[in-house]
């Protein structure tokens, strides 16, 4: 996350595609006043080592431009996947460690950059724009859904169509309150409107977000958080995305 000043979003688009590939930048995103943050940058790396390159070359080129910035790593996390409109749906969970030891072929990335465009591209036009057959493609497709490299193919929504709000919330948490920690992570598996939560090593170490329909659930939700958490919330900043880059 980074605090910028005086930039465009064009301007931080134009630099993030010389610098990285869709190998590494799984998502880029200007934020909303409402947010200390202007700028968040998700990398996926193999190493810290690249991790740590790719960071020291975003902010020495923004480095005119930037008031402050945050940088953590996720640790754990537990995905629902608008859990509110399917209760019973089962948490995900996913624990980082080191990448598993395959590489996926150069057709495969292509077939992935064209799946993050349009998930519901036919297969036909698929193999016609990578000029390559529709045999390829699905088996392609198939090997990378049975070695878990796509999950899943999924609607993104705009809750605010269906009459919800998204809140998103990162905090810098005291580890040592470390039952605190486990029961708000066991409260958010209990209740549908929470969609993703992470724990993180690094500045901030926790990242949530649910779906409210209004502010009284707000508040509900926000004094439960309160209760649970306590004296371990040393810091809570809101997120709001206000346009994605990539």
């Amino acid at each position: 996350y980074l605090d910028l000043k005086s930039i465009g979003a064009r301007e931080v688009n134009n630099y993030l595609n010389k610098i990285t590939s869709i190998k590494e930048i799984s998502c880029c995103y200007m934020l909303h006043d409402v947010s200390e943050w202007k700028l968040y940058i998700s990398v996926w790396t193999k190493t810290i080592e690249r991790y740590d390159e790719i960071q020291t070359k975003i902010i020495s080129h923004f480095k005119k431009h930037i008031n402050n910035y945050i940088s953590f790593q996720s640790v754990k996390s537990y995905t629902y996947f608008m859990r509110i409109l399917n209760p019973k749906k089962k948490t995900k969970i996913d624990v980082k460690g080191n990448p598993e030891n395959f590489e996926i072929k150069d057709i495969d990335w292509k077939i992935i950059n064209k799946l993050h465009e349009n998930s519901r591209m036919p297969i036909l036009k698929l193999a016609k724009e990578l000029k390559t057959t529709t045999n390829t493609v699905l088996r392609r497709i198939n090997f990378l859904l049975k070695n878990n490299v796509i999950e899943r193919f999924y609607p993104i929504l705009d809750v605010r169509k269906i009459g919800l709000n998204e809140y998103t919330f990162i905090s810098r948490i005291d580890p040592s309150y470390s039952k605190q920690i486990e029961e708000f992570i066991e409260y958010t598996k209990k209740d549908p409107r929470f969609a993703i939560v992470i724990k993180a090593v690094g500045y901030v170490n926790l990242y949530y977000a649910f779906y409210v329909k209004n502010d009284a659930e707000l508040n509900e939700i926000n004094s439960k958080i309160e209760k649970i958490l306590g004296k371990a919330i040393l810091k809570t900043y809101r997120i709001e995305v206000e346009s994605i880059l990539s």
